[in-house]
């Protein structure tokens, strides 16, 4: 019992604060044409920001994701403002030089 009541005590002098619930995360799962290969694209939504999981492979596929993209009205980023690589390697996966 003194153990358990000079913990809370050390807890109350150092202001600790239990943990904050984490922010809910909404899954939007967008299949693709059967031009497009019937791929998902997922987006994930938390309360400020989005992340888009894989693309789509035509045109018409990639604008039904933006507008999905765009009514989420989330934060979003492209791949070069988070120091990502904008497109991909030019040298084919495997190959040596």
């Amino acid at each position: 019992m003194k153990t358990a009541f000079a913990a809370l005590a050390a807890l109350t002098l150092l202001g600790a604060r239990p943990a904050a619930a984490p922010a809910k995360l909404e899954l939007k799962v967008i299949t693709a044409s059967p031009e497009g290969f019937l791929v998902n694209a997922t987006l994930i939504t938390g309360a400020r920001d989005a992340v888009l999981i894989d693309a789509a492979f035509t045109r018409a596929d990639a604008r039904r994701i933006v507008e999905a993209v765009r009514a989420s009205g989330k934060n979003r980023s492209r791949s070069d403002q988070a120091g990502l690589p904008e497109r991909p390697l030019r040298r084919p996966i495997g190959r040596r030089r």
